[in-house]
């Protein structure tokens, strides 16, 4: 009470002592939104407090000096659909370009050419997005026949945190399989991923814990192991050779993933034969 009765006592004040002047002024320092937010912000620089300035602009307002400007903020018809639907405001152009029922005629061509752009238009408001179920298309290197159709994969998405649950329905190549077309289907979506067409999504097939190991380090080289009569025998191991101060040591592998260029080694704590973590990998050994 007390702070509205300070207000309608100021704004008094303002009346009549400032007179038109005032209001002249204010009126040519506050023409536009740019001069307005400018002389807002040297006021508070100079008084040091944004509270005051908004205790100023509130008298001014309730002494008629100021007025409160509405000519930018118009309200809008009700837009209404005939079913429920989740509503978006991205829309770039491509929504009727890439459909469900257009999944196998999608080519290599059409989706390098996508760009991730939104369309400006004054017509245009948004998109209703009528169920889960959505679908993703990109281009894979698929020449080690990683990815078949029924595969459940997880993807990450760079515009989001999250990790979504997909599943491959498609996979087909235009005769070179290291540029081969997967099409997976999703049913979890959230509002990050509806702001973009296109971006890079990594393919998660499964969670493994190991040791990456570079494809070019990998060598074969034959190790003793005891057999059960008390002998020895030469028993061809995968592996990599690691250096150990000045000496030279072959530790086996386990794999246990394969990527293009890596390979994941399981841990083997306990046995130093493998290759284990912080060892010195050598790319080249003669």
């Amino acid at each position: 009470c007390l702070f509205l009765f300070g207000m309608e006592t100021m704004g008094d004040g303002l009346k009549r002592t400032s007179g038109s002047k005032l209001e002249e002024i204010l009126g040519k320092l506050t023409s536009s939104v740019p001069r307005g937010v400018l002389l807002g912000a040297v006021v508070t620089a100079v008084i040091q407090s944004s509270s005051a300035t908004t205790v100023m602009m509130v008298g001014f307002v309730n002494s008629g000096i100021m007025q409160l400007r509405q000519a930018g903020v118009k309200p809008r018809e009700s837009i209404k659909s005939d079913t429920p639907a989740y509503f978006v405001s991205y829309c770039d152009g491509y929504e009727d370009t890439f459909t469900s029922d257009k999944l196998d005629s999608i080519t290599i061509a059409q989706l390098n050419d996508v760009s991730d752009r939104k369309l400006e238009s004054d017509t245009i408001v948004g998109k209703l997005v009528d169920g889960y179920r959505w679908h993703i298309a990109g281009i894979v290197d698929n020449s080690r026949k990683e990815y078949a159709a029924g595969d459940y994969v997880k993807l990450r998405f760079e515009s989001s945190s999250d990790k979504f649950s997909a599943q491959i329905v498609a996979v087909r190549d235009e005769g070179d399989p290291s540029e081969s077309i997967v099409i997976l289907a999703c049913e979890q979506f959230n509002g990050d991923l509806v702001q973009h067409r296109t971006e890079i999504v990594e393919l998660i097939k499964g969670d493994y814990r190991g040791l990456q190991i570079p494809r070019d380090a990998i060598r074969f080289s034959n190790v003793k192991e005891k057999t059960d009569d008390g002998g020895e025998t030469d028993v061809s191991y995968k592996g990599v050779y690691v250096r150990k101060g000045e000496q030279i040591e072959f530790k086996k592998i386990d794999v246990i993933y394969e990527g293009s260029d890596y390979v994941l080694s399981a841990v083997h704590e306990a046995d130093s034969s493998y290759v284990a973590l912080y060892d010195d990998i050598m790319m080249d050994h003669n």
